[in-house]
């Protein structure tokens, strides 16, 4: 079983992705193993691939979105009905209307997958 104390702590220069050097250096002191980047997507995957080589004790950062929304409670879960038939993103929308335009794109990424797969079988 690992070993070591979780810590959750805001970055010192409060939820700034540009206040990464500040960051890096209260993470680096630490000596943490393991950081949760919580930014959203797409400010916590440009963040870790940036810093990642200033990271000295991280083995491993992994994004995770608004997982702590949902943890703490700031967030409620999508009823369990909703959940069940794949449809969590749905409330979510609901709960977060800002989230539209992101989710105006998926169609589009769906549809550039499949043509791509569809030319690479012919």
């Amino acid at each position: 079983m690992p070993r070591g104390t979780p810590e959750a702590r805001p970055p010192p220069g409060g939820n700034d992705p540009d206040d990464g050097p500040a960051t890096v250096a209260d993470v680096n002191a630490s000596g943490a193993d393991v950081l949760a980047v919580a930014y959203g997507c797409p400010k916590q995957d440009f963040w870790i691939d940036r810093y990642r080589g200033e990271l000295t004790s991280v083995k491993v950062a992994i994004g995770v979105g608004g997982a702590f929304d949902f943890i703490s409670g700031e967030i409620p879960r999508a009823p369990r009905v909703m959940r069940r038939a794949g449809l969590e993103w749905l409330f979510r929308l609901w709960l977060e209307p800002s989230r539209a335009r992101r989710m105006a794109a998926l169609p589009r990424f769906a549809t550039r997958v499949l043509w791509s797969r569809l030319r690479r079988r012919a």
